[in-house]
């Protein structure tokens, strides 16, 4: 949670995430009806990066807004606490796949898996396997 921890607005909170940018995220969370968005509300309409941000010490290419109003729910709350580390954590599985060298689309095989509670580790293993033999010709070739 980023800005100050009490002198602050209880319906705004500002969230910052190391290696997600905002976009991915907001989409992942749209995808599962939760509402969130990015940058500051009172810089929300604009390009340029927000000022409100900037003076926090903000990285806005690295930060989320939630904002509640008189219709949020419980239920709203929930769905939001339930899909953010579900979101993310996809987000972080597909950034690992791609410094080990996956291409997205055997990221998507692999996520296809264990979307299915099927357990993974022989399809990764066999994906890496692979990785490493064009790794190695390509080693070999210089």
């Amino acid at each position: 949670m980023l800005g100050d921890p009490v002198d602050r607005l209880d319906h705004l909170i500002c969230l910052g995430f190391d290696e997600i940018e905002p976009q991915p995220l907001l989409i992942g969370l749209d995808q599962a009806g939760v509402s969130v968005h990015s940058g500051s509300s009172c810089a929300s309409e604009g390009l340029e990066p927000s000022p409100v941000l900037a003076a926090m010490g903000v990285d806005d290419q690295r930060s989320m807004r939630v904002s509640l109003s008189w219709s949020t729910t419980a239920a709203d709350i929930d769905r939001f606490l339930q899909a953010a580390p579900e979101v993310l954590d996809r987000l972080h599985f597909i950034r690992r796949g791609q410094a080990a060298g996956l291409t997205l689309a055997q990221i998507g095989q692999v996520l296809a898996i264990r979307d299915r509670g099927q357990a993974p580790c022989q399809h990764v293993t066999d994906l890496l396997d692979t990785r490493l033999a064009v790794i190695d010709r390509q080693l070999a070739e210089l």
